[in-house]
C-alpha cells in the first residue's frame, strides 16, 4: 500500500534542489554567457595594457571629479572656475560612466569611488583657503591631474587594439585634452594676475 508520508522526504529534496537550481541557474548562465561588445560581437578579453588603461583612466578621472566638485554648493573659487568645473564635472561623470559600462562588458574589475588618503589631504587644504588664493592653488593641482589624465589617454590611443576601447577613445580623448589645456591656460592667466 502507498503512503505519503513515505513520499514527504523525497519530495521536500526534490523541491530544495529545484529552488537551488532555479536560484543557480540564472546566476551561472551569467557568469558564462558571452557578452557582446559595443561594436555588435562577442566580447574577447582585454589585453593586460587594456586593462590597466581602464583601471589608471577611471582612477584618474575620479581624483579629477573629487578636485573639481570642492566648487559646488557655495565652495571656494571664483565663479570662472565654478563654471569651468561644473562642466568638467559632467563631462568627467559622462566619460568615467562610458568606461564602466566597457569595464562591465569585458568583465573587468572597475576602480572604486573612494577618496585616497592624498587626495583627502589636498582637498581639506585647498578648502581652508580663501578665495584669492583658492583660485591659484586649485587651479595649480587640478593641472597636474588633468595633465595625469590627458597622459593616460594619449598613451592609450597608442596602444589599445579593443574596438570598444578604441570607440570610446576616439570620443573621449579630444575632450580630456582640451580639460587640460584650458586649466592649464587658466592657471597660466591666474599666475599672471596678482
Amino acid at each position: 500500500m502507498f503512503h505519503f508520508a513515505n513520499m514527504l522526504i523525497p519530495v521536500r529534496s526534490f523541491l530544495t534542489l529545484a529552488l537551488a537550481a532555479a536560484i543557480a541557474l540564472p546566476t551561472a548562465y551569467a557568469q558564462t554567457a558571452p557578452a557582446t561588445s559595443a561594436a555588435g560581437g562577442k566580447a574577447k578579453q582585454l589585453a593586460q595594457n587594456e586593462k590597466k588603461f581602464v583601471k589608471d583612466a577611471a582612477d584618474q578621472m575620479i581624483a579629477e571629479i573629487h578636485l573639481v566638485e570642492i566648487t559646488k554648493h557655495g565652495g571656494a573659487g571664483s565663479e570662472g572656475i565654478k563654471k569651468t568645473n561644473e562642466k568638467m564635472n559632467k563631462e568627467l561623470g559622462e566619460a568615467w560612466g562610458a568606461l564602466a559600462t566597457i569595464a562591465e562588458t569585458h568583465k573587468v574589475e572597475f576602480p572604486k569611488t573612494d577618496v585616497s588618503g592624498s587626495e583627502k589631504t589636498n582637498l581639506e587644504k585647498l578648502k581652508k583657503l580663501e578665495v584669492d588664493k583658492f583660485d591659484k592653488a586649485f587651479l595649480k593641482s587640478l593641472s597636474k591631474e588633468t595633465k595625469k589624465t590627458a597622459q593616460i589617454f594619449a598613451g592609450a590611443e597608442k596602444t589599445v587594439q579593443d574596438p570598444d576601447l578604441k570607440a570610446y577613445l576616439a570620443t573621449w580623448a579630444p575632450a580630456i585634452a582640451a580639460h587640460h589645456a584650458e586649466v592649464e591656460k587658466a592657471e597660466d592667466e591666474a599666475k599672471k594676475a596678482k
